[in-house]
């Protein structure tokens, strides 16, 4: 709950319920509410300020609004060259670019290192519906 002290600042008081009882009071100059869109935190500075509009979210354009994924799973030893010589190996990270370098086919795979070279990989593709990807 919040408590005014003498000097109009605001004071949080957390009780502790404990073997010692103890209450603990804190004068923040910051509180950080990070428990999700229906923040309890919010809602309550909200309350004890009497500034609607000083913690209403504001909804912001995102350049990831719009976007599709998918996940691909590759099996341990992917061949790194037609030749079938080389094969990705655990510890290393890799970047795949694809051949065609037109607009609508842009894009890369990352794959990160894993711990063992018997392990899978996985390696996201993050594309707009209008990728050509999504139609293969």
């Amino acid at each position: 709950y919040r408590d005014e002290n003498n000097d109009g600042e605001m004071v949080v008081v957390a009780d502790e319920r404990g073997p010692m009882q103890q209450s603990v009071r804190l004068k923040p100059d910051l509180v950080v509410g990070a428990d999700g869109i229906n923040s309890q935190v919010r809602e309550t500075c909200k309350e004890w300020s009497g500034d609607e509009q000083g913690f209403t979210p504001k909804k912001l354009p995102s350049p990831a609004g719009g976007l599709r994924y998918k996940i691909l799973k590759f099996p341990p030893g992917v061949p790194l060259n037609q030749q079938e010589t080389e094969f990705m190996k655990g510890p290393h990270s890799y970047i795949v670019y694809p051949k065609d370098k037109r607009k609508n086919t842009k894009g890369k795979l990352g794959l990160l290192p894993v711990k063992s070279s018997k392990r899978f990989r996985t390696a996201n593709i993050i594309q707009p519906d209008s990728h050509s990807v999504w139609k293969m």
